[in-house]
């Protein structure tokens, strides 16, 4: 990363037409280009700021939350998938994220709109209960619009039951796995 940072003020540096500091540093480094380049890069390198926007080398992995048939219980998969998010979320302070709550096609699109946001609602609930401020989550129902599956079966309504993240702010690299899916009745698919 330093490295790559100290590239950029070099090119940054010849590409703005340094040659006025190029004669100041000759005079400290001797004649010698390569000497004026290092010294021009590490100036450069040094005016950036220490806060400065720069994306971090860190992967964030939460897991989607799913549900049961009509249901907004948090079965201890889910809760132990969100213990394990909120540990990384508390690392990682700036890190806001979006809360999607979905529901499988099987009701209509009012009453699937609620369900979504009630499920959504339950996760940032626990999330908080976590320690993770509500200000940093942003609940979004989605209700049946955006299905994983498109299927008209067991497995693809479990898949479309769910709670689904996204990141809304941080310098973080961001993946949401597959959790563990619930049949109609709660129990977990295999």
């Amino acid at each position: 990363m330093r490295s790559s940072l100290m590239l950029l003020a070099v090119c940054v540096a010849f590409s703005t037409g340094c040659a006025s500091k190029q004669k100041n540093v000759k005079s400290d480094l001797g004649d010698n280009p390569a000497n004026s380049a290092l010294s021009i890069a590490q100036k450069d390198v040094a005016a950036i700021p220490a806060n400065a926007e720069v994306m971090q080398d860190i992967l964030l992995k939460l897991k989607r939350v799913h549900f049961g048939f009509d249901s907004v219980q948090l079965h201890k998969e889910a809760q132990t998938a969100l213990s394990e998010a909120a540990e990384q979320l508390r690392k990682y302070g700036d890190v806001e994220l979006i809360v999607e709550g979905h529901a499988d096609d099987r009701g209509t699109t009012e009453y699937n709109l609620a369900l979504s946001d009630r499920r959504a609602r339950v996760v940032m609930d626990y999330l908080s209960k976590l320690g993770i401020a509500k200000d940093r989550l942003q609940i979004i129902p989605k209700g049946a619009e955006d299905p994983l599956d498109a299927g008209k079966n067991v497995r693809s309504w479990a898949i479309n039951r769910r709670v689904d993240f996204q990141l809304k702010q941080g310098k973080v690299k961001f993946l949401v796995e597959e959790g563990v899916l619930f049949d109609d009745a709660g129990n977990p698919i295999a």
